[in-house]
């Protein structure tokens, strides 16, 4: 049924909104058939994308806030940020800022805990293989270049969360300054 769910995202990006919500809603079905909270999350992000590109904010972020609830409960960091990045597209696009960014913040922060994350099981992973090697020099070097490249990732999704919220922020302060140039044209 994962497939199912691309191919409804595929409709979607093609503006046949009929046949991604038919995909889509099969998906749901079956996620509750089986109660794979997991995939149900996903439908969640799906339908919160679906009416995002229906126009209907309510309910996308009806969706979204739903997803992450799931995901939160469920502990999936993948639908949870999946979720949280729709939410903020769609908090940007209403010009709430303020509940946007905080949303962002919370993106950078899952962005932070995954690479902290894999760095550690990395770094366990490289003990393990000198452990067991006895300080065999070939595997000390792969464990220590796993943990470099655990760094590299780490470093590249935190510059990568500082870029959304700068971006976010720089839509914050354009939205502010286009209000205030409204206030100040309607005063006229």
């Amino acid at each position: 049924f994962y497939t199912v769910g691309n191919l409804g995202d595929v409709d979607l990006i093609r503006g046949d909104l009929t046949s991604a919500e038919h995909r889509f809603n099969l998906v749901a079905e079956f996620a509750k058939e089986v109660d794979d909270k997991e995939l149900v999350a996903e439908c969640e992000v799906r339908f919160g994308e679906l009416a995002f590109f229906t126009g209907n904010s309510a309910v996308a972020e009806t969706r979204y806030k739903k997803a992450i609830e799931i995901a939160e409960k469920i502990g999936s960091t993948e639908y949870l940020t999946r979720a949280c990045v729709g939410l903020a597209r769609l908090l940007i696009g209403e010009r709430n800022h303020d509940e946007a960014e905080q949303v962002i913040d919370r993106i950078t922060q899952l962005a932070a805990d995954k690479s902290a994350a894999k760095a550690l099981q990395l770094q366990e992973s490289a003990a393990a293989k000198e452990a067991a090697a006895k300080g065999a020099q070939t595997r000390a070097q792969q464990a220590l270049a796993e943990a470099e490249k655990a760094r590299l990732e780490a470093k590249k999704s935190e510059e990568q969360a500082i870029a959304l919220n700068k971006e976010a922020l720089q839509s914050r302060d354009a939205a502010a300054q286009n209000l205030a140039e409204s206030k100040q044209k309607a005063s006229v």
